[in-house]
């Protein structure tokens, strides 16, 4: 089965400046406004809530249009220095748990078919950070 796109991703970084890094490699070839913040902190949150809240609270969401955007946007994670929770994390916004463990083979199952075969070095990237992903792209 083929991934239907547009679609809805999710993914959770470790941290705030994981995804500052991100969206500065992202920025060009995808545009800086496609990351958008799904959980913003409540604006009463006292200051140690919202520290907790961008160490790992944070969930962010990114509309693919195409296997070359997804493709585009998991080489990208790839590269963020300690970026592996958000590869560990990314999965269809309706699937999304934000866990980077527990359903690991099928949410890898999801993303890999999402990315397609056409993008081996996304694929490449994808597999580095979640061991035991199967070597061909699965079916969502």
């Amino acid at each position: 089965m083929n991934a239907e796109f547009p679609c809805r991703l999710r993914l959770r970084p470790e941290c705030e400046a994981d995804i500052k890094s991100l969206e500065a490699l992202i920025a060009d070839p995808l545009g800086p406004d496609r990351l958008v913040l799904v959980n913003p902190a409540p604006a009463d949150a006292s200051e140690s809530a919202k520290l907790m809240h961008q160490l790992g609270g944070m969930v962010w969401e990114f509309e693919a249009r195409s296997a070359d955007e997804a493709a585009r946007l998991i080489s990208c994670m790839a590269r963020v220095p300690d970026g592996h929770r958000m590869l560990q994390t990314i999965d269809l916004a309706d699937a999304f748990t934000g866990d980077a463990f527990d359903g690991e083979a099928e949410r890898a199952q999801r993303i890999t078919a999402l990315i397609g075969a056409d993008h081996d070095d996304a694929l490449e990237a994808y597999r580095m950070f979640m061991p035991g992903v199967e070597a061909s792209p699965g079916t969502p």
